[in-house]
Parts: C-alpha cells; structure tokens; sequence
C-alpha cells in the first residue's frame, strides 16, 4: 500500500453522523470510509468524463461522415456515367 498522508477535514455534525453509522456497518474505520468514498467520487466523475467525451466524439465523427458522404454523392450526381468512377467506386 503506498505511503498515507493525513488530512483535516471538516464536516457538518449531521454528515459525520451518517459517516459514523455507515462506517459501523461496515465495520471499517474512518479512514477507510472517507477513502472509498472518495474513490467512488473521483471513479464516477472519470466515468461521466468519459462518457462526454464518447458523446463528443461521435457527433463530431457524425458531422465528419455527413460532409464525406455529401461529397460522395455530388460527385455521382456529377458524373455521366459509372465508367466515369474511380475504380474503387465501380460498386457504389
């Protein structure tokens, strides 16, 4: 485990309360509690984090694969024939 370091932090009389009677359930210490609290904060935060960005991703690649296949298909509609295709597009 690494190295711990102590911190003071201040809670509301109600907040450590629910601390305690959670933290005796558990039959964990303090400690322990406030740090799988944390580390349940900080792991949902990265998640929904993640999840934004997916989010972002897509409709910028959404946005990406519009303006290709607009192109595609103004070039089809441009051209005479299908011999006049790139040889890659002979089965479009």
């Amino acid at each position: 485990m690494p190295a711990l370091t102590r911190i003071k932090v201040t809670l509301s009389e109600i907040l450590l309360s629910t601390v305690d009677s959670f933290t005796a359930l558990e039959k964990r210490n303090r400690g322990d509690s406030m740090r799988g609290a944390i580390q349940c904060y900080l792991d949902k935060n990265k998640r929904e984090l993640l999840v934004e960005q997916m989010k972002n991703g897509y409709v910028e690649m959404a946005l990406i694969n519009l303006t290709f296949a607009c192109e595609i298909f103004d070039l089809e509609e441009n051209q005479d024939s299908s011999e006049n295709k790139p040889a890659e597009w002979q089965h479009i």
